[in-house]
């Protein structure tokens, strides 16, 4: 658990599971703030985490997953002109930052496969933005460059509600064995917040672990997912 760098590991911000072919590390990565002012740090963060697992890329694959707090070009959020180097998440540093994980061989697994599609994953409470569809896309998929071939396709259920984010996905093509990695960002909240807090992961091995058969979301219902205190 975490990146073993005190300064970051007292939040309790990531997870990093193990698998026999891949590493499978889920995230959620710091704000910079009203006024940005956590943005310094979060420039600091982004660098330990691209270090972190390119030391595990050295292993096997790494699947990075998570709310990666930035909207990386002007598609990824409605309105990227008003919020330019104004708006957490939206700053040139943090593009920067995003850009940098691409440049050492990451790759956004959703734009991979949908360059031009407008999808969005996080939504304000405020002013009834999610129906109107006024969003940005933070979170994501970044698979290693020596996983890539693993990736059969990637997703966003913006249909699924339950919070201001929606679940992000990938499809692996393993062995031939069809895996669905599913984020669900509501319940990675609370595994950070809370199960991290009390020292305690008792029902981590029933959140995210890959099952040889695809999900149908179609007929899932709220009840069928691993529950939370207070959802």
């Amino acid at each position: 658990y975490g990146l073993g760098i005190e300064e970051h590991d007292q939040e309790g911000r990531l997870i990093c599971a193990e698998y026999d072919h891949f590493f499978y590390v889920t995230t959620y990565v710091p704000n910079s703030g009203s006024g940005l002012h956590r943005l310094e740090y979060r420039a600091r963060w982004d660098n330990d985490l691209l270090n972190f697992i390119k030391n595990k890329e050295k292993e096997k694959p790494v699947f990075l997953c998570g709310d990666l707090n930035v909207a990386h070009q002007p598609i990824d959020l409605k309105n990227p002109k008003s919020n330019f180097n104004k708006t957490p998440g939206y700053t040139q540093t943090e593009i920067d930052g995003m850009s940098n994980f691409i440049k050492n061989g990451f790759t956004d697994t959703f734009r991979h496969f949908y360059p031009d599609e407008i999808k969005y994953s996080w939504w304000s409470y405020r002013f009834n933005s999610r129906a109107k569809n006024i969003g940005w896309r933070l979170d994501y998929f970044l698979s290693s460059e020596n996983g890539l071939d693993m990736v059969k396709d990637a997703f966003i259920l913006n249909d699924v509600m339950g919070s201001d984010h929606c679940p992000v996905g990938i499809k692996l093509n393993w062995i031939m064995k069809y895996i669905v990695l599913v984020l669900l960002q509501f319940k990675l909240l609370f595994l950070l917040a809370q199960q991290l807090d009390n020292n305690g992961f008792e029902n981590w091995e029933n959140i995210g672990t890959p099952t040889e058969e695809p999900i149908d979301w179609s007929s899932t219902k709220t009840s069928d997912t691993p529950s939370l205190n207070g959802f």
